[in-house]
């Protein structure tokens, strides 16, 4: 996933745990202690400028479930970033590299190797 992939309504959870909604160019903070970031400073691998990372999205919330969470956005403000996560659905999880020995590889590849660069 790109940052030019996140649209509106869609939840992102950053490494440090906390959750945030795409609204327009921001990423606004939904619980205390998040605030709002610019997505001028979300790399197009979606790292933020400052380390952190993006490691979840979600979709975008189900306009059908409004009724339940209310029309406007002030339920934004009372509601729990568990209650919104029940109107969505993860689409996407950072995946990070996996540690392995040159022995491992050989193994899976049957025969010797030698490593000559990055």
């Amino acid at each position: 996933m790109k940052k030019s992939d996140l649209k509106t309504g869609m939840i992102v959870e950053l490494s440090d745990g906390y959750h945030r909604i795409v609204l327009g160019n921001s990423l606004m903070g939904i619980s205390d202690c998040s605030g709002g970031i610019n997505l001028r400073y979300v790399n197009d691998d979606l790292i933020l400028n400052y380390g952190e990372e993006i490691v979840k999205v979600y979709d975008e919330l189900n306009a059908n479930k409004e009724y339940y969470i209310g029309a406007s956005a002030g339920w934004l403000e009372r509601a729990t970033i568990v209650n919104i996560l029940k109107y969505t659905t993860c689409i996407w999880v950072r995946e990070e590299p996996k540690d392995i020995t040159v022995a491992e590889i050989e193994e899976i590849l049957g025969y010797k190797i030698k490593i000559v660069g990055e």
